[in-house]
């Protein structure tokens, strides 16, 4: 279902004329109680149809789940300490890289 949406949203944007990019969806840890049980298989699953379908749907993709620095959530370098969901400065940047090289 998630997939179909987002697809739905990249077909829509672009038929409007915008260039899409889809990013995968990041490992989540739960500091804070509020990850669902099945995420990481969700996310899994996700991430495996953006991998073989973005073409047509999106007009770039980054693969950012797959970045050494972003594969842990437990990596207070790059996640926060605190709720393991979002990303600190420098995991923001590990995510800039790709995009940074999609965008010459």
């Amino acid at each position: 279902m998630a997939v179909a949406a987002l697809f739905a949203f990249g077909d829509r944007a672009r038929q409007a004329g915008f260039k899409v990019l889809v990013l995968t969806v990041l490992p989540a840890g739960d500091g804070v109680g509020i990850v669902p049980a099945d995420y990481t298989a969700r996310t899994l699953a996700i991430n495996d149809r953006l991998r073989s379908e973005w073409q047509d749907h999106f007009d770039a993709f980054a693969d950012v789940a797959v970045h050494p620095a972003l594969m842990d959530p437990m990596n207070t370098t790059t996640y926060d300490a605190e709720d393991r969901l979002h990303l600190t400065a420098d995991g923001a940047r590990a995510v800039a890289g790709p995009l940074g090289e999609l965008a010459r």
